[in-house]
């Protein structure tokens, strides 16, 4: 059955409370968030309706794959059950990615007929050296089941680049979402050559 099922900003708040830092309060400090420590992430970016970082294409691995082997997630809190398409696709659901960004599930939307699904999520939190690159992000990714082990993958994200870090030149640090969109594609890539290299049957949909 399809649902599109979001969150109010009221649950995003008290979400982001649980977190290892008090994002609300910090942030109450900063009339421009841009200043913010590098450790607090806006909750609230630019509208994912205007992404900075937007792209499609098919993945020629299946939905399910893609979706568990595109980044690896630590769940902090789960979500609502009912609204759960997938391990880490859940309203509500709190996960810790590989970046070591903590974000927040705050829409899930599925498609029955279309057999797609869409996730939206927020940032509160990230970790060195990820925080050096970006201060947050808010946005949604869609996959859409094509069938014959082929996923549409549409990502819409707006990102907030910093200004500089110490790493690199500050030429460099104004194309970051220009790299950060590569690195996105890099790791589809990745997920390819899994699904490639992956004994196929029940055991081909497991993280490797």
């Amino acid at each position: 059955m399809s649902f599109n099922a979001t969150l109010d900003n009221a649950a995003i708040n008290r979400l982001s409370k649980e977190g290892k830092y008090d994002y609300a309060g910090e942030l109450k400090k900063y009339t421009d968030w841009s200043t913010a420590p590098n450790f607090i992430s806006k909750l609230v970016c630019s509208p994912p309706e205007e992404p900075n970082i937007a792209f499609e294409r098919v993945v020629n691995a299946p939905m399910d794959f893609v979706l568990t082997n595109f980044v690896t997630n630590e769940e902090i809190a789960s979500g609502d059950a009912a609204t759960s398409k997938h391990e880490f696709v859940t309203l509500g659901q709190v996960l810790k990615t590989q970046d070591g960004v903590v974000e927040i599930t705050t829409g899930v939307e599925w498609d029955e007929k279309e057999k797609s699904l869409k996730r939206m999520f927020r940032s509160t939190e990230i970790d060195i050296p990820t925080s050096l690159c970006i201060y947050g992000y808010g946005g949604w990714v869609k996959t859409t089941d094509l069938g014959d082990d082929k996923t549409k993958w549409e990502h819409g994200v707006n990102q907030h680049a910093t200004l500089a870090h110490p790493l690199c030149c500050c030429c460099c640090c104004l194309c970051w979402n220009k790299i950060g969109g590569l690195f996105l594609h890099m790791r589809l890539d990745d997920v390819e050559k899994k699904f490639a290299a992956a004994p196929k049957g029940g055991a081909s949909m497991e993280r490797e």
